[in-house]
């Protein structure tokens, strides 16, 4: 399970910052630099985790068969919810908790769990 204490962290920063810390551990994960050190430039976040969502079959594992809205729904962005949904991350694609925890924060409280399109 998450660490509660890293999980509120997580919870309190802002939105290109997180997209920039779960880059980070991506570039690193599949790369083995920082994309800092690989090419001083810096990438459209927003647009590369769009992307990571589409090719790890993200969109499928948490909106069809973890059911996002209906848990969305009954439990509401809380703390438990995003550990949940990190938890549930690094289950299935066998990702380590650094970039889990920043995916599952900008799903829940960044709005890109539009991916999900669920009714509100």
């Amino acid at each position: 399970m998450t660490d509660g204490k890293q999980l509120e962290q997580y919870r309190t920063q802002t939105k290109d910052a997180l997209l920039e810390e779960w880059f980070d551990h991506h570039h690193r994960r599949t790369v083995g630099i920082s994309y800092k050190d690989a090419t001083g430039v810096i990438p459209d976040f927003a647009d590369a985790f769009r992307r990571w969502c589409d090719s790890s079959d993200l969109r499928k594992l948490i909106c069809d068969d973890w059911d996002y809205c209906e848990k969305k729904k009954a439990w509401g962005p809380t703390a438990k919810f995003v550990s949940a949904l990190a938890d549930t991350i690094i289950a299935a694609l066998g990702i380590d908790t650094p970039m889990a925890i920043p995916a599952a924060v900008l799903l829940v409280q960044h709005g890109f769990d539009v991916i999900c399109q669920c009714d509100d």
